[in-house]
């Protein structure tokens, strides 16, 4: 579970993520040229957002660029002649919406089918009746992993804001037509493969001064070929009682298409390889 100092933080850690949805929906727009709505005077409406939230009409689950859930909420209204459809990102915890990343509306068939990503949840009641492990159930799945990982509060405030940081700088660095991120779910199984033999490790100091670590494999899928990153930091944990162990501790991990992409995060020191083409 994620650890913050105060819902500005909780802000500040998600507002890359928050731009990003913002550029996307400006960006959406544009291409159906449908810049304007008469239906936008709903999209602040609170009334609508938490009939949404309460009770949605239909749900997509999606995984993000973190490799964590991300729910697509729609319900449809009809309110003094203009009908549309409420669209709502968020996450959910316990079944029950946590964060809210970006909302809008629209009445257009083809804007809401761009939202409409990963999977879609076809039944609802037994979706949001479905409990999710309980904290004895969840204990014993931590426990029956080799490693434990105890961290504190502080550390994982600290690795939330790399993994921010290091989002925030992809967003930026990334194509357009490079893999979307509803897809990043597909090359999950490459993650492993990366870090246990790479092709290129580089080392460089962020902007806390801290030490990343940067994978880099390149892969081929279905005849297509592509490159794998893994971004990691390393932690000293406790192994047992009396001992401690210096981990690898992955921060983010992404596919790409894009060769110059790739290129930039070869800085820094090299560690070892020699990159394929």
């Amino acid at each position: 579970m994620k650890s913050f100092c105060s819902d500005g933080c909780i802000v500040q850690y998600h507002s890359p993520i928050i731009s990003h949805y913002e550029k996307e929906e400006k960006e959406i727009r544009k291409k159906l040229n449908m810049t304007k709505e008469s239906c936008f005077m709903f999209k602040e409406n609170s009334h609508y957002i938490q009939k949404t939230l309460e009770k949605p009409q239909e749900v997509w689950e999606d995984v993000n660029e973190l490799g964590e859930k991300v729910y697509f909420f729609f319900s449809t209204f009809d309110d003094k002649d203009f009908p549309f459809t409420m669209i709502i990102v968020t996450y959910l915890y316990q079944k029950i919406p946590s964060f809210v990343f970006f909302q809008t509306v629209s009445n257009s068939e083809d804007f809401i089918k761009e939202y409409q990503r990963g999977h879609k949840i076809e039944k609802l009641t037994e979706f949001f009746d479905k409990k999710d492990l309980t904290a004895e159930e969840k204990t014993k799945e931590r426990k029956s992993n080799e490693v434990q990982v105890e961290l504190t509060n502080d550390e994982m405030e600290g690795l939330e804001r790399k993994k921010s940081a290091l989002l925030a700088d992809l967003l930026q660095k990334r194509l357009p037509s490079d893999i979307p991120f509803e897809n990043f779910y597909i090359y999950d199984a490459y993650a492993a493969s990366t870090i246990e033999n790479p092709d290129e490790i580089y080392a460089f100091k962020d902007i806390e001064g801290d030490l990343i670590y940067v994978y880099l494999k390149g892969h081929i899928q279905s005849g297509i070929s592509f490159y794998y990153i893994v971004l990691c930091t390393k932690m000293m944990i406790n192994q047992k009682e009396t001992s401690h162990e210096e981990v690898l501790y992955p921060i983010l991990s992404f596919p790409t298409l894009d060769g110059k992409l790739s290129r930039q995060y070869c800085k820094g020191e090299k560690i070892s390889g020699n990159l394929k083409n």
